[in-house]
């Protein structure tokens, strides 16, 4: 026992000592950034989502305070903040459309489980003990959510993670996380969608899905505007033609097109 108490204060003692000395490093060995950095830094998002390709906003900011990086990098920070960057760093800054996450599967607790998985809570883990009926629906264990740098993504009453596009900034790490690619970064303006990455037809899809896209067509019957084609047994849309009327959306049998 005394022998047990020792080890325990030593190890306690180290972890006093080096956490002292890590303090101090921070405090009198860190380099201090200069005004321009740190009024860019100011006007990024803090996410830290490294999207960008640096490893936070504090390398990011560094980087275009030496001109070596584009504002344009960042998929995050607001019109408004990438205006106020660009004129610190003397440039023209990017207008971009504003975008965000949307989930392409409504099935969750709709769409039969195969097998009942006691795994890890973990997406991936349970995608590959092929835990639900369909091998290519949300497994809806949140992974993405456990990403997500904003709190954007919550589960909804289906078991199925939603978006809060007020919240979601792009940052892609939800995209990144699902191991079945459900989750995409479209425009905000995006009309219609399809909530289906289902790649079979007919009953396959119904048997195990009661919102599965059939691949029956009837949504690309009723587009007057020509803007929606099958790929893959899938509807693709397009966006430039869709004016958002909902005809599609009302013809499908399945549900398995949603209003953007």
């Amino acid at each position: 026992m005394t022998v047990f108490i020792a080890s325990v204060c030593i190890v306690a003692g180290l972890g006093l000592i080096l956490g002292l000395a890590l303090a101090l490093a921070d405090k009198y060995i860190a380099v201090p950034m200069d005004e321009k950095q740190e009024k860019i830094l100011s006007l990024l998002s803090g996410a830290n989502c490294g999207s960008c390709g640096f490893a936070g906003c504090g390398a990011m900011a560094k980087a275009l305070a030496e001109g070596k990086a584009s504002i344009s990098q960042c998929p995050v920070a607001s019109q408004d903040n990438r205006n106020k960057i660009a004129e610190l760093l003397g440039v023209e800054a990017e207008a971009l459309s504003p975008t965000a996450a949307f989930v392409g599967c409504q099935g969750g607790r709709r769409c039969v489980d195969r097998a009942d998985y006691t795994g890890l809570i973990d997406c991936r883990a349970a995608a590959a003990e092929g835990k639900k009926g369909c091998p290519y629906g949300c497994v809806g264990l949140l992974s993405c959510q456990r990403v997500c740098p904003m709190g954007a993504i919550s589960l909804n009453e289906h078991g199925v993670p939603e978006i809060d596009k007020s919240k979601c900034v792009s940052c892609g790490l939800c995209v990144k996380e699902c191991p079945h690619g459900l989750i995409s970064i479209k425009p905000l303006n995006t009309r219609v969608y399809v909530a289906c990455h289902a790649k079979e037809m007919g009953r396959k899809v119904k048997d195990v899905c009661s919102v599965g896209c059939v691949s029956c067509g009837l949504c690309a019957k009723v587009c007057e505007q020509h803007a929606i084609t099958l790929i893959d047994h899938l509807p693709v849309i397009d966006n430039e033609k869709c004016i958002g009327c909902g005809k599609c959306v009302e013809r499908c049998p399945q549900k398995s097109l949603r209003l953007g």
